[in-house]
């Protein structure tokens, strides 16, 4: 399936295609990043594989970022600039996959750092595995001033991924290799679950061939609390298991009117907990039925946070000592264990066809 069509258009600043393919096309969305953008391009342009192009598309940046993307580009023939005139992240990440012309595609957050030596570690690893079509990697978190602050690690191996993706995202998104033919062939981004876009697309991804992450951080990961998904973390959370729910549908798993009903309801129990969230004191019988009957369909963090709303009810009075008890007991083994044999026959479906 083709990439759908894009409403953006480029404006190439300095980089002319030529005869000659490159191995890596660097995509990297840039909205308002004048902060972080040129900081973000250093670490590519310092990278000891040459063979590469950055595709910076801009989309709809009000700052200085985008003299700040020609300044670069006037400097070095590897950075392309394109105008996105859609909006939106799935828009432009489409866009620069568009203008690509590497065998594969890398991912970097206008806001983030490749670290020294990543390119070459992905591409030597895609080299060695020709049944991997993406490969991401750990990460070193950083904070806006550049100072490490954690590791994120991840998952490895093609089986512990495959059992991950069945309740949470596996990948940093900004730390992946992927492609370019089998994400074609996938057909690229898709904006049908805002904010877990690159969720959407692993999951596509996983159906035609193995996935992987390298264990080394080849990533900064920059922890943003003013970027989008902090201020919709909720929206993003629900979206993840409606992806999920809608992959299962698509796999056989559910049936057309249980996904629906599903996904209904929890969209209603994610705006519910999100409202009662500091307001434990609002909780009624019916939220905590509601909350009870969707626990065996929730990935186990998620289960905890709707323990700590009941625990909380509990200290306000509205919910029993003995109805809280038995809720954590539920989301803490039985509804656990439901889940787990939910995700087994999900995961025994999620092969490569």
């Amino acid at each position: 399936m083709p990439i759908a069509a894009s409403p953006c258009v480029g404006t190439d600043v300095s980089f002319k295609i030529g005869p000659k393919m490159t191995t890596v096309s660097v995509l990297l969305p840039v909205r308002n990043a004048e902060r972080f953008v040129e900081e973000a391009i250093a670490s590519v342009l310092t990278q000891s594989l040459g063979d590469f192009k950055i595709i910076a598309v801009l989309d709809h940046s009000s700052d200085a970022s985008g003299d700040i993307l020609e300044r670069l580009a006037s400097d070095d023939a590897r950075i392309r600039v394109l105008q996105c005139e859609g909006e939106g992240l799935v828009d432009a990440l489409n866009t620069a996959a568009k203008a690509a012309t590497g065998d594969l595609l890398a991912r970097l957050d206008a806001d983030d750092r490749m670290r020294p030596g990543r390119l070459e570690k992905q591409v030597d690893f895609l080299e060695h595995h020709p049944d991997v079509v993406a490969v991401g990697s750990a990460a070193v978190e950083i904070d806006a001033r550049s100072r490490v602050t954690g590791m994120m690690k991840v998952p490895t191996a093609d089986a512990a991924l495959r059992a991950r993706l069945m309740r949470a995202n596996p990948f940093i998104h900004s730390s992946m290799m992927i492609r370019r033919g089998t994400f074609e062939a996938a057909g690229g981004y898709r904006d049908d679950f805002p904010l877990v876009e690159d969720f959407d697309l692993w999951l596509r991804l996983a159906a035609r061939g193995r996935l992987a992450n390298i264990a080394s951080p080849l990533t900064d990961y920059r922890r943003n609390d003013t970027g989008l998904s902090a201020s919709r973390a909720a929206e993003q959370r629900l979206n993840l298991q409606r992806c999920i729910l809608a992959w299962k549908r698509d796999a056989g798993l559910l049936d057309e009117a249980k996904h629906t009903a599903l996904s209904a309801r929890l969209a209603a129990l994610f705006a519910r907990a999100q409202d009662l969230d500091g307001q434990p004191e609002r909780m009624t019988g019916d939220d905590l039925a509601l909350f009870t009957e969707l626990l065996e369909h929730l990935p186990s963090v998620e289960a905890r946070t709707l323990a700590r709303l009941v625990s909380a009810a509990a200290s306000a009075g509205k919910v029993s000592a003995a109805q809280s008890a038995l809720f954590a007991f539920r989301a803490r083994v039985t509804s656990r264990a439901a889940f787990a044999r939910r995700c087994a026959d999900a995961v025994k479906a999620l092969q490569v066809r």
